[in-house]
């Protein structure tokens, strides 16, 4: 009887401990489904709209609306302007629609004399900084007037029809994040000017060429 006795209490121990792995595991799904459906706060939305670059449309913003399915932001950016912002969340992304309006006349008309895009997804978290220069930029790269030059912590631009002693000026304390595929974004400080730099640089497809501040450079290294 006693080595029976044992018997089952060594057959009904696993079993417990088994049935204690599905529920920790439902819990843990529980857990990510609450935070895929969590809504976007007025201070996520806010920041999320900036980095879209709806920066100049937040002024006196308004909570309209917020839940798990989306977040509606009123702004009024104008004597008589009223924009609305509807944010939804879609997985890492967030997709914005823009409602630019005027309220002349007593009543709201649609329009937009922006020039700001009425549909936009972005990350809906910041990208991380990192330090130094994206290595994929490690090259000079020039036109016919100016040229950058990407070393590891540093940058210099210089004026091609002056030269490059007369007007080198290096941009130091660099650091940077990717926005996208062969898309970046530097900031750096030129000691030269006393000012702060941030920059956004777009990588062509075959990497030979940059875009920055709607100029073309081509790699020359």
């Amino acid at each position: 009887m006693q080595r029976l006795k044992g018997l089952r209490r060594g057959l009904v121990l696993p079993a417990a401990v088994v049935l204690l792995v599905p529920a920790v595991s439902s819990i843990g799904t529980s857990m990510n489904a609450q935070a895929a459906t969590k809504a976007i706060s007025f201070k996520q939305a806010k920041s999320i709209l900036k980095r879209g670059g709806y920066g100049y449309e937040l002024q006196l913003p308004h909570l309209k609306s917020e839940s798990a399915k989306r977040t509606v932001i009123t702004t009024l950016p104008g004597a008589r302007s009223k924009d609305t912002f509807t944010l939804v969340r879609h997985g890492k992304y967030v997709k914005i629609s823009a409602l630019f309006g005027t309220l002349d006349g007593g009543h709201f008309t649609k329009y937009n004399n922006t020039g700001l895009p009425t549909h936009k997804t972005v990350l809906a978290k910041a990208p991380a900084w990192h330090t130094g220069t994206p290595k994929v930029l490690r090259h000079k790269w020039v036109n016919k007037m100016y040229g950058w030059h990407f070393y590891r912590n540093h940058v210099v631009v210089w004026d091609r029809t002056v030269g490059w002693v007369a007007t080198s000026h290096p941009w130091i304390n660099v650091k940077y994040q990717k926005l996208g595929k062969n898309k970046y974004k530097t900031h750096a400080y030129c000691p030269h000017d006393d000012r702060h730099y941030t920059t956004t640089w777009k990588l062509s497809s075959n990497h030979r060429s940059i875009k920055v501040n709607g100029g073309t450079y081509y790699r020359s290294n």
